[in-house]
């Protein structure tokens, strides 16, 4: 199974960028790419889904355990030519999430690194990186096996960042460009719901990918990956058989575990999806299911949405379970 891991130096250093620049790139050459996201991130997950037409699926091996992790990648891969996790913040933060994938999945690490203030001291961080990690995890993961720069000034910054890497080979690069920029607010990212990049800036960030990082040869460290075998779940297929999942999804209401919705589904429950700020009411159901999103920016339609409002407090007059949630782990 292809796979890898495209990790940062730090939080801002354009894995976001990088990752869907090559996800757009290789579904452009005709190859299925399965996206997932280190960490309990919703959003960057989201607008993975924008570029493949396949859910990006949330690892953390503190919140689901590494069983768990590794069935959600397999399952989640199935069908897929190459499988690509976005990391989260710096390469060893939060606990290690992200390098922690690398050895429990068996997968190759590359690295982006935000060059856009530096030159030549670019190699001390490739070369600490990657120490650190050896001293991490030695044999037992595959480590840092590529380096692609970002935000590179022009061809003779590349030329002076050309031998950064040592003993790790830079795949490419991105050029510093200000017409590509997804717009953040206080809680991270837009939302793919808000398409925060129009077609255009798409198809920019596509060509880049394919003019300046070799995607042929991050297929090819792709192969270095070695999933051990995963144990499966243990799911009782008919616990939920015959009960309905209502699940309010809409602009307002989208911060999912995708794994989540496919495990009600894998023990019998069908999933209904719902808007509260579009439909009049809710869908009958025997549980609904209200995820977090920005519902903050939407309150003025929530709240003029009279009939969907009247219909959700008959529902909890009723004693319907309803399950709300805000950001999950996040």
């Amino acid at each position: 199974m292809k796979g890898l891991i495209i990790g940062g130096t730090h939080s801002g250093c354009g894995k976001t960028t990088v990752t869907l620049a090559v996800l757009s790139a290789l579904k452009k050459r005709g190859l299925v790419a399965q996206p997932f996201k280190a960490g309990p991130d919703y959003i960057d997950a989201g607008l993975h889904g924008l570029y493949t037409e396949r859910p990006s699926l949330n690892l953390d091996t503190w919140m689901m355990g590494s069983e768990a992790v590794k069935w959600s990648y397999a399952s989640g891969s199935e069908g897929a030519d190459i499988s690509i996790i976005e990391g989260v913040m710096g390469l060893f933060d939060g606990g290690g999430v992200t390098a922690e994938l690398s050895r429990v999945l068996k997968l190759p690490v590359i690295l982006v690194i935000d060059v856009s203030s530096m030159a030549e001291s670019a190699h001390a961080v490739v070369l600490g990186f990657n120490e650190y990690f050896r001293r991490l995890y030695g044999d037992s993961a595959p480590g840092i096996r590529g380096v692609i720069l970002n935000r590179v000034g022009s061809e003779r910054h590349l030329r002076l960042l050309s031998e950064t890497s040592g003993e790790v080979e830079v795949l490419g690069c991105l050029p510093k460009d200000e017409e590509i920029v997804i717009e953040s607010r206080h809680l991270g990212l837009k939302t793919a719901e808000e398409l925060p990049l129009s077609p255009e800036q798409i198809e920019k960030l596509t060509e880049l990918a394919e003019r300046y990082i070799d995607l042929g040869r991050l297929v090819e460290v792709s192969e270095m990956a070695s999933l051990p075998e995963p144990v499966g779940l243990s799911i009782e297929t008919n616990a939920l058989k015959g009960l309905r999942v209502a699940c309010a999804r809409d602009r307002a209401f989208c911060f999912y575990y995708h794994d989540n919705l496919k495990l009600f589904m894998a023990s019998g429950a069908e999933v209904l999806f719902f808007s509260p700020l579009n439909d009049e009411v809710p869908p009958d159901a025997n549980f609904y299911y209200f995820g977090g999103g920005y519902p903050e920016l939407y309150a003025r339609e929530l709240s003029e949405n009279a009939s969907m409002l009247s219909a959700i407090r008959e529902l909890v007059e009723e004693g319907r379970p309803i399950y709300a949630e805000c950001g999950g782990f996040m």
